[in-house]
This record gives C-alpha cells, sequence and structure tokens, in this order.
C-alpha cells in the first residue's frame, strides 16, 4: 500500500489530528462548572439538613436521658416518701423561710415569743424597707443569687429577769421566720433589784431572713437537683422547732394583743416602710 493509500485511509477512520475550536473546549468546562455549582447548590445542603437532623437526634437522646433519670428519681422519692410527708416538709420550710416579707409575721412571733418567756418588750421598730413591688426593685437596683436570702431589720427592747432574757435569746433562734441576732447591749435594770432575781434591760438589732421568689422554673435538660442528707436532717430538725410547738401556735392574739409595759410593742417606723 503505497503513501498515499495509507493517507486516505487515515481520513476515513479519523486518525487524522484535528485542531479544537474555542467553542468545543469551553462546553466541557461549562459542563463541569454546571455540575459544581449544582452540587454546591442542591447537593451540599442536603448534606447540611442531614447533620442537622443528626445533631437534633443526639440532642433529643440526652434530653430523653435526662427525662428518664428525673423520672426515675421522682419515682424513687415517692416511693421513699408520701406525698404527705413531702407537702408537711415544704410547708415547714416555706414558714421558715418564707418566699415573701414575712412583716407582720415577724411582730406577731416576736410578741407570742415574749409572752410565753415571761419577758417584757417595747419600743419595738419594724424597718422592712420598701413593701411595695420589692422584687422588682430589688431586681433593677441589684442582681439578687439564687442562693441569696434577703432580709430586713427589726429593732426591739425586752426587760426582766436575767434568765427569761437569756431564754428569750435562745428561743428567738427557733421562731419563724429566720432570725438572727445582729446586735445586742444589756444593762442592770437598777430600780428592780430584789437581791434575789437580777433584772436586766435589752436592747437587741434582729435581721430577719427570707428567700426571692423564683423568677423562672428551671429549664427542662437542667438535672433535678436532689435534697441533700444534710438538707433533709435540717427538714426534719424543724419538726422539733418552737414555731410548730402545739404550745406556741395555740397562743390566741388576743392574748399578745394588749402590751406588756406602758409602750406599745406594735409601734412601726412607717416612715421606713414607705
Amino acid at each position: 500500500m503505497d503513501r498515499k493509500d495509507k493517507k486516505s485511509l487515515s481520513e476515513v477512520l479519523g486518525l487524522k489530528e484535528q485542531k479544537l475550536t474555542v467553542k468545543e473546549l469551553i462546553v466541557p468546562i461549562g459542563v463541569v462548572v454546571v455540575i459544581i455549582v449544582s452540587a454546591i447548590i442542591f447537593i451540599l445542603p442536603v448534606f447540611g439538613k442531614i447533620s442537622a437532623f443528626k445533631g437534633e437526634i443526639e440532642s433529643n437522646k440526652r434530653l430523653l436521658g435526662i427525662l428518664e433519670k428525673k423520672y426515675k428519681q421522682l419515682s424513687d422519692l415517692k416511693s421513699e416518701t408520701s406525698s404527705v410527708s413531702l407537702q408537711e416538709d415544704y410547708e415547714h420550710l416555706n414558714m421558715f423561710v418564707p418566699n415573701v416579707k414575712p412583716s407582720m409575721q415577724t411582730l406577731l412571733h416576736i410578741s407570742k415569743l415574749a409572752k410565753m418567756d415571761g419577758v417584757e418588750f417595747s419600743g419595738l421598730t419594724l424597718n422592712p424597707g420598701n413593701v411595695k413591688n420589692d422584687n422588682k426593685k430589688s431586681s433593677k437596683n441589684k442582681k439578687v443569687n439564687k442562693d441569696e436570702l434577703l432580709n430586713f431589720e427589726v429593732d426591739f427592747s425586752i426587760k426582766g429577769e436575767k434568765d427569761r432574757i437569756l431564754k428569750f435569746i435562745s428561743d428567738i433562734k427557733e421562731v419563724s421566720p429566720l432570725m438572727k441576732i445582729d446586735h445586742f447591749s444589756t444593762s442592770i435594770d437598777r430600780g428592780q433589784l430584789d437581791g434575789s432575781q437580777l433584772f436586766m434591760n435589752s436592747s437587741l438589732k434582729v435581721l430577719v431572713y427570707y428567700q426571692p421568689q423564683p423568677e423562672s422554673l428551671p429549664k427542662l435538660d437542667k438535672p433535678l437537683k436532689m435534697i441533700t442528707a444534710d438538707e433533709n436532717q435540717f427538714l426534719q430538725s424543724l419538726k422539733s422547732y418552737l414555731f410548730l410547738d402545739p404550745k406556741f401556735i395555740a397562743m390566741d392574739k388576743d392574748e399578745i394583743s394588749s402590751p406588756l409595759s406602758k409602750d406599745n410593742p406594735f409601734e412601726i417606723a412607717t416612715n421606713s416602710i414607705y
């Protein structure tokens, strides 16, 4: 076969080298670009949603685990303690550390205690601060820690035998609401010295505590805060406190409404209230 015949055969079989035009070069590149852009627009978001769904499923699994644990804790608590006992413990604690400012409760119980311990008291001054919109005011002016107790002051004087004064000071720790003596001063009553009993005049400043009301309920994903052994022991000890003593509870308001001295024990510093 001569050279001319070989050339013709190559042309027939398409083996002859051909130069591609610019258009022929651009078309494949455009197809690739379209495929890449389509993948970015349509396929990658799908993978993103799948990843988000997986994350949501894992989050729901964790939440389900927490809720199951809470349910088990509450079921165990219900089996160990009756609902009546839980309600009783809550009421006792709420009486001892109220969630509202216990102004009148403080006056009433100090009066009861003075009557029970046989001491005279006078010049009682209550300084509860602003009793209106107290929670709103405190939240604006000061961020209150959820575990922090709020307090206000009560000033008063008592007079009586030394032993009765000491008993009053000891008993006030077991009277609701929770109170702590912040300042104490005393002097001997020279006018009532009889040789056998020592009469004393005492002035006290007492801090009265209460807890701020919760602003919101705990979130579902927060673990259940259980009562510790020490807290449970404290709740049980409250049952023996004086403010739950039947004799203390049974004291009629009429018995303590009349002052034990010439001064009115319910004299309140009204300028401090509003």
